[in-house]
């Protein structure tokens, strides 16, 4: 998959991909060190929507987006293996932190 960096003057630099569904998905990194989701229009990729991300918020969708192939590796789905439920329930991962599964495969 192609990246494209996309020097954004005055704001910062944009880094982007095509989906199969022809929308463009990247992050703005803003100069003043913000970080922005931006999500094209399929049918004009003129017209965005922009996400402004904290630091915070950034890292938990970077961990959420590479979590998931590791986790469906590691962990059966209910419906791939009835009656291997993983009897999820989560924990607080830190004051005003993101929600974290508990135990393996969320038990």
């Amino acid at each position: 998959m192609q990246v494209e960096r996309i020097p954004l003057p005055g704001i910062g630099t944009q880094h982007v991909f095509r989906t199969a569904g022809n929308r463009r998905v990247g992050v703005v990194r803003r100069r003043d060190g913000g970080r922005d989701l931006v999500i094209s229009d399929a049918e004009d990729p003129d017209l965005a929507l922009a996400v402004p991300l904290t630091g915070q918020e950034a890292t938990t969708l970077a961990m959420l987006l590479g979590m998931v192939e590791v986790v469906e590796l590691a962990c059966p789905r209910e419906e791939d293996h009835p009656g291997a439920g993983t009897g999820s329930t989560t924990r607080e991962a830190a004051p005003g932190g993101a929600q974290k599964p508990s135990g393996a495969c969320g038990t």
